[in-house]
């Protein structure tokens, strides 16, 4: 509700009110805060909050993870888009061209062309 109406930044927050009151987010609050956030042009924030998830060791679903991947290669981070397009890969998720074309241009435009190179083999 709130990444709807316009405040993405209440739904960072609200995460991480709920970890402060014991209360552990899944998967679904985190892609929720994520969509929200960078939906609203905050993508490092987004970012910011996908790390605090892997340090709570929640594990992302492919949605999440391909929104991290799109998100990773605007903002020009080649090895953590690769990371995770790698860990969607061994983990059996379903890979798609815009997410596949997301991560080789992120490793392409920083000129890691061999993990380019290995995005496509994985498609």
């Amino acid at each position: 509700a709130c990444g709807e109406g316009g405040q993405p930044e209440k739904v960072a927050q609200l995460i991480r009110d709920m970890k402060s009151s014991g209360v552990q987010p899944d998967v679904i609050s985190y892609t929720a805060a994520f969509r929200a956030l960078d939906q609203a042009g905050k993508t490092e924030e987004a970012l910011e909050l996908f790390s605090e998830m892997e340090e709570s060791r929640v594990e992302p679903d492919a949605i999440l993870l391909k929104c991290a991947i799109v998100a990773c290669a605007r903002t020009e981070r080649a090895m953590k888009a690769f990371n995770l397009f790698s860990h969607l890969y061994h983990s059996g998720g379903q890979l798609d061209i815009p997410t596949g074309r997301a991560a080789v241009r992120a490793c392409c435009d920083s000129n890691r062309y061999v993990e380019a190179k290995l995005v496509l083999g994985f498609m």
